[in-house]
């Protein structure tokens, strides 16, 4: 199967969100969509799975680490019944299980 970047597939696509739910590849299509979260910085709502993201490489802290180093601003969110404000450079982080975050920048 053949990928390509966001970045430069839908170059003049303004996303306001994001979702990622790809069995543990995260961390790649947000590398992939780096330029678009800098210059957009639009809700990103990611699956975490540390089963799924182990047997693509990656820990479950890649897709929050590789979010946060696009945008800094993002606050991230658990998705639950309610909105619970999380700190995602915890390192509860690694603890979660799967679970869905929301990740949106700062009001100014």
């Amino acid at each position: 199967m053949e990928t390509v970047r966001l970045d430069s597939h839908l170059p003049q696509v303004v996303p306001r969100l994001i979702k990622l739910d790809i069995e543990g590849a995260e961390p790649l299509a947000i590398r992939g969509m780096s330029e678009t979260l800098r210059l957009h910085r639009p809700a990103v709502i990611v699956e975490l799975n540390a089963t799924t993201l182990a047997r693509g490489g990656f820990s479950v802290r890649e897709p929050v680490d590789r979010l946060l180093a696009a945008v800094p601003d993002y606050e991230a969110y658990v998705i639950a019944w309610r909105l619970a404000r999380l700190d995602p450079t915890d390192s509860k982080v690694n603890a979660l299980g799967e679970i869905n975050l929301l990740f949106k920048v700062r009001p100014q």
